[in-house]
């Protein structure tokens, strides 16, 4: 589990990091060719942080949104930011809402806690839950070889590919519409770091293991953020290596 320090942290540096501000642009991007200048869709951040999906989102016109989050931490953090936010499991939320009723589901690094049944089980709740046409945007963390850190401070159970995507959502009636990895042009800048990192856990047994979150400079930061952004508009879905995973499915019915 993440650790109400590592929260703390998450929402310290979310609206202005490059990987934030990547995701996020990525998630509205999804959103804004589904439902092209409609601003009322129902959307539903799932596992939502400490909000800064929210936030991103609500400043580009989209108020008919709410979350929820497992950690207290988290849930009291978002309403200090004035955002509709409750506490609830992932496992649990088709108690809380309603079938048929979500345009979107965003989904952002929460079904790495979970064993391969649970994300199943979620994955076919969140399509009980969407109306016909709804979609669904989950990113979570990619490839093994990615390993560091971060997946101790953040808890992280499992690291996916494409391919076990793929089967995760076979058991379900999702069309995928677009899968990639991501960061492409950073990923072997990324795999070096992580392979550094998994060394001096290995050498120095007492290690002070953190998070990978960092504050860089306002121009490394736009720097960094506008490479992710060119590589988005140039390699779309051909990128075939990364550190996450983005899937956005849709549920079609007869």
């Amino acid at each position: 589990m993440i650790t109400d320090e590592e929260y703390t942290r998450m929402a310290k540096f979310e609206t202005n990091h490059w990987w934030y501000k990547t995701l996020h642009y990525s998630m509205y991007k999804v959103i804004l060719d589904s439902y092209s200048k409609n601003k009322n869709v129902r959307i539903l951040d799932a596992g939502c942080g400490t909000g800064g999906t929210q936030l991103y989102l609500k400043r580009k016109g989209y108020h008919n949104i709410y979350g929820f989050d497992i950690s207290k931490h988290a849930v009291d953090i978002c309403k200090k930011r004035k955002l509709d936010v409750f506490q609830e499991d992932i496992r649990n939320i088709n108690k809380r809402i309603h079938e048929n009723s979500l345009d979107v589901i965003i989904c952002s690094d929460i079904l790495y806690f979970l064993d391969f049944d649970e994300i199943e089980g979620v994955l076919q709740r969140f399509f009980v839950l969407l109306k016909n046409n709804g979609t669904v945007i989950i990113n979570l963390p990619a490839l093994r070889v990615f390993r560091g850190t971060h997946d101790i401070v953040v808890g992280i159970k499992h690291r996916f590919s494409k391919k076990l995507m793929k089967e995760l959502f076979s058991s379900t009636e999702f069309y995928i519409r677009e899968m990639y990895y991501w960061p492409f042009l950073l990923s072997p800048f990324i795999l070096l770091v992580r392979l550094f990192q998994r060394i001096k856990i290995f050498f120095i047994k007492d290690m002070n293991i953190t998070s990978d979150l960092r504050q860089y400079s306002d121009v490394i930061n736009s720097m960094l953020y506008g490479l992710n952004k060119m590589e988005k508009q140039i390699f779309k879905n051909m990128r075939f290596f990364g550190s996450s995973v983005f899937v956005c499915a849709q549920k079609q019915c007869d």
